[in-house]
C-alpha cells in the first residue's frame, strides 16, 4: 500500500527549474515530478500539452496521501495516468538528476 511507503524521498533527484529532454527512441512521453508546489504549479500550466502528447505521469517525491489525492485530482483533470515511483529508480533509468522534466522521444515518428 502507498501510505505505508510515504514520505517518498529521493537522494538522487532534487527540484530545480522545468526542463524537457529529449531522448532517442522514446515511444511514449513521461513527465516526472515531486509533491512541491513548483511542481504543482508546472502540472497544472502544462496538463493540456501532456495529455495531447499522450505523457504518462510519475511522481518521484511524495509527503503524503493528502497530497497524492490533490495531484490525482489535478490529473484527471487533464485525463492524465499518474503513477508514484521511487525517484532514485527513476533519476538511474533515465540520467537525470533534477524534477520536473518532461522526457519526450526523438525519432519515434520515423
Amino acid at each position: 500500500m502507498l501510505e505505508g511507503r510515504l514520505p517518498i524521498e529521493p537522494t538522487r533527484l532534487t527540484q530545480a527549474e522545468p526542463s524537457v529532454i529529449d531522448v532517442e527512441q522514446l515511444v511514449t512521453p513521461v513527465f516526472i515530478m515531486g509533491s512541491d508546489a513548483q511542481s504543482i504549479d508546472w502540472l497544472q500550466k502544462n496538463g493540456e500539452t501532456f495529455r495531447t502528447l499522450g505523457a504518462v505521469g510519475i511522481v518521484a517525491e511524495l509527503r503524503d496521501m493528502a497530497t497524492w489525492r490533490d495531484i490525482q485530482t489535478l490529473g484527471q483533470r487533464y485525463g492524465l495516468r499518474l503513477h508514484v515511483l521511487n525517484g532514485d529508480a527513476i533519476a538511474e533509468a533515465f540520467n537525470i538528476e533534477h524534477y520536473p522534466v518532461l522526457i519526450q522521444g526523438v525519432n519515434h515518428g520515423e
